[in-house]
């Protein structure tokens, strides 16, 4: 027993570092105060990567207080080995040097101060903006979290360093690497859709091809269709991987409406909505509307001194308490205030200022969709102040002989549907008169409401167009164009008119040197 004492003074004192082992491990991997385990100063790295193992108080090897469960993906430094017979046991100590106490090797892995790399699949939302982003573990950052705040992103390996800090690896909806960042900066998101963000702020349903989801489960609680121009309060948003920004949307009830993609959506200032932007003419209807200077309900005028006037719309507002609200200007171009549309009189459209109707424009054109009284008619360019002389389709006779201009097509068309273009003349008689299309943009734009766009992109996208509208296009330098928007939907590329290369129904017009796209709703 003398030398097992001298021995044992020997491995406490660390004289025998490189010596062998001299005593098998005990069932649980240790061989207690026996002399058969060596000490050795050891340096380095290691994360924890298994949780069951047993973590002893000190180099005994007696004494267990917990699993490796509480440490598991955490990186520590070792501070010094035991090895008693084939197993080795490490003393660890975290970042403070505070002594984690002494575990089987076999429950960790050899890095370094960073961490190993561990696999991850997960999802996280950056919510903090003054985080360092890594392209690697270097230490190196080119930017900042600033740029992908609110987004959220895919982790597929998390770096737990030994200062007890984890590093995430982000990748976005395609597999990209994003950066490696601390995960102090995210939010655990409980799936691809991002975390739940808080919000304050209105938003307008603009348009109409959308789904409203009642969760995150993706089922369908109604289409933005059914809640089209109407203006909801978002209390909470979601960053999806794909890029999407989900809101959910509640009612003036504080009743959720659903959860929409943000596209569908017009942000607004406050509860009084996005503003949709046009031309319209109103009357106040009644003396005891309210004429609002603001949406914060301050009064700014009798409306008793606009009642019965012709005013101009030049904005409606959808208000989150469910009334439109028009922005009123006098026809010198004043402002005049905010009226509720319920107390104005709204003016009708093209069609009707001209004494027909969308279903009568739309039946004549459509009664003529396969006989080619209309189709195929060749082009004859304005060049005489006889209007009827470019109104001749090929499916009448005249001694003028068949052929029509862009307009003459427009105006035979609507005289066949019963319009009085007396009314459009009345107003605008250049040469040409019902022929020539500079006549109908200079009257309508001064009687009836109209929508203005700077692409055929823009028309299309913003649902307003409907078939049997009058589509005018305004080019800044060189020769108009006007034709019929024939789409069977708002969204639809199509148009009926009377072209160079002869009248056909064809994508919309859209010369890239035209300025300005006109629609005029027939009604």
């Amino acid at each position: 027993m003398r030398v097992k004492w001298v021995i044992g003074l020997m491995v406490a004192a660390g004289l025998l570092a490189g010596g062998q082992p001299v005593q098998a491990a005990n069932g649980n991997g240790a061989s207690g105060a026996e002399v058969g385990q060596v000490q050795s100063r050891a340096a380095g790295y290691v994360t924890v990567t298994a949780g069951n193992f047993k973590v002893w108080t000190d180099a005994s090897l007696q004494r267990s207080v917990m699993t490796t469960a509480s440490l598991k993906n955490r990186t520590f430094r070792v501070r010094i080995s035991v090895q008693p017979y084939a197993i080795r046991y490490l003393g660890l100590i975290d970042q403070n040097g505070t002594s984690i106490g002494f575990l089987n090797e076999n429950a960790t892995l050899q890095t370094n101060a960073k961490g190993a790399c561990l696999k991850a699949d997960r999802y996280v939302t950056v919510t903090k903006a003054n985080y360092a982003l890594a392209q690697d573990l270097s230490g190196h950052a080119a930017k900042t979290t600033a740029s992908i705040v609110n987004q959220t992103f895919r982790v597929k390996y998390v770096h737990p360093a030994a200062s007890g800090t984890n590093y995430l690896s982000l990748y976005n909806g395609t597999g990209k690497l994003v950066g490696i960042v601390d995960e102090g900066a995210v939010a655990v998101a409980p799936g691809s859709y991002g975390s739940c963000l808080q919000e304050n702020q209105y938003v307008t349903i603009t348009k109409t091809n959308f789904k409203l989801y009642r969760n995150f489960a993706w089922q369908v609680a109604r289409t933005s269709a059914s809640v089209a121009n109407q203006t909801f309060h978002v209390k909470y948003s979601h960053r999806a991987i794909s890029g999407a920004n989900f809101l959910s949307v509640y009612d003036k009830n504080e009743r959720l409406v659903g959860i929409i993609n943000e596209a569908a959506t017009a942000s607004a200032k406050g509860p009084q909505g996005a503003a949709e932007l046009g031309h319209w003419y109103a009357q106040v209807a009644t003396k005891s509307a309210v004429v609002w200077r603001d949406f914060a309900w301050k009064t700014r005028a009798a409306s008793s001194t606009f009642t019965g006037q012709r005013l101009i719309v030049h904005g409606r507002y959808h208000h989150f308490n469910g009334a439109i609200y028009l922005s009123l200007y006098t026809s010198a171009g004043k402002w005049v205030g905010y009226v509720n549309q319920a107390s104005c009189w709204d003016e009708t459209g093209a069609a009707s200022f001209l004494g027909t109707t969308r279903t009568k424009i739309v039946a004549e054109l459509t009664a003529h969709l396969n006989d080619h009284y209309y189709l195929g008619t060749p082009y004859r360019g304005l060049a005489t102040a006889t209007a009827a002389r470019y109104m001749v389709p090929r499916g009448v006779s005249s001694p003028y002989g068949v052929g029509m201009n862009c307009t003459g097509f427009v105006s035979y068309v609507l005289q066949r549907a019963g319009a009085n273009l007396s009314r459009l003349t009345g107003l605008s008689n250049q040469w040409g008169g019902v022929a020539n299309a500079y006549n109908y943009r200079n009257a309508l734009v001064k009687t009836v409401p109209y929508y203005r766009f700077t692409s055929v992109k823009a028309l299309l996208a913003s649902g307003k167009a409907k078939k049997g509208d009058i589509l005018y296009f305004d080019h800044p330098t060189a020769d108009c164009h006007i034709g019929f928007f024939w789409g069977a939907t708002s969204k639809q590329d199509k148009m009926w008119h009377q072209p160079g290369a002869g009248n056909r129904i064809s994508r919309i017009y859209a010369d890239a040197g035209f300025k300005y796209i006109y629609l005029f709703p027939s009604n």
